[in-house]
């Protein structure tokens, strides 16, 4: 059995039907909560119920569809590698080196981009996990090459 809390979510989940209603009964009469039956979503992840395979798929269709739509790319075409191992993010001629370059890369959300990328990463994607660590190395400093370059990651990562 296991009973998973974070915050004021709880997920029990047991391959023993009988013991997961009395775990879940003991808990209700110790603690203000509701038995909302199935889990469908936890965290932004779709579970899904295949009794016919007895598997549970879990996906994040739901999350990396609205992190494109955020970032307006819905329409982006996917790519084969999460990232272009070709591309040198290194270089300090890649850096804002003037006020307008440096005003125009405020304006980007790439820390916000790298959250969601690394959310990803993290739940459910972790072959893009290398990717998203590179790109979050220029939090602090990135510049237009970086902002391309975390956009085709979130383009891959997403797809």
């Amino acid at each position: 059995m296991i009973v998973a809390v974070y915050v004021d979510d709880t997920v029990v989940l047991s391959n023993n039907k009988e013991e997961k209603i009395l775990k879940k009964n003991n808990l209700m009469k110790s603690l203000n909560m509701n038995d909302l039956g199935e889990i469908h979503k936890c965290f932004g992840i779709r579970v899904c119920h295949d009794l016919v395979h007895g598997i549970i798929p879990l996906d994040l269709e739901k999350y990396i569809e609205q992190v494109l739509h955020h970032f307006n790319m819905s329409d982006c075409n996917g790519a084969v590698t999460p990232l272009d191992v070709n591309q040198k993010l290194f270089a300090d001629e890649l850096l804002p080196s003037t006020d307008e370059e440096r005003d125009e890369m405020k304006n980007n959300p790439y820390q916000e981009a790298i959250g969601c990328i690394m959310y990803l990463a993290q739940t459910g994607r972790p072959d893009i996990a290398h990717a998203v660590g590179l790109m979050s190395r220029f939090n602090t400093n990135y510049g237009r090459a970086h902002w391309s370059a975390d956009c085709s990651q979130t383009n891959t990562a997403l797809s």
